[in-house]
């Protein structure tokens, strides 16, 4: 089972991909976010991918229980310095979340699953599911989140 870390993902593909629409719109998390998923599938030839999301405050519990949790965060995550897409941060955050919104939507129709709970981010599904729910089977985790390298073991 291929376990992928989305927002993990797609910010990366965001902040990286220079792809273009037609009408000149940037589109790298989404183009980029493809390409990486259908690599890892040819790569790994999992029985089943699972795309797991933060959830809708997904943060908030932590926050609540240490208010610095994740509070050093730069909200600009562009780390391709050789493009410039000309755009406000406001405006690449509407970008951001517009290719995220619709990158759902394209998800929705492919043979995967999604998930995503209320309160819980992405990190913690992800443990669950492959200490829990797969503990009887291998599984391999997408991220560059280094986190999951403490649940690295003989099936993980």
């Amino acid at each position: 089972v291929l376990l992928i870390d989305g927002l993990n993902t797609f910010i990366r593909s965001f902040s990286v991909n220079p792809s273009l629409n037609e009408d000149g719109s940037h589109v790298g998390g989404l183009v980029g976010f493809m390409k990486s998923i259908r690599f890892a599938i040819n790569k790994f030839k999992p029985t089943r991918c699972v795309i797991i999301f933060d959830g809708k405050n997904g943060s908030k519990p932590r926050q609540k229980i240490f208010s610095l949790y994740k509070g050093g965060r730069k909200v600009r995550s562009r780390l391709n310095r050789n493009v410039d897409w000309n755009l406000a941060p406001h405006d690449e955050q509407q970008s951001m979340k517009l290719q995220l919104g619709r990158l759902v939507e394209y998800l929705e129709h492919l043979p995967l699953t999604l998930l995503a709970y209320d309160n819980l981010e992405a990190d913690d599904v992800i443990s669950y599911v492959s200490n829990v729910t797969l503990k009887d089977s291998k599984s391999t985790i997408m991220s560059t989140d280094k986190d999951f390298l403490q649940l690295v073991d003989d099936r993980v």
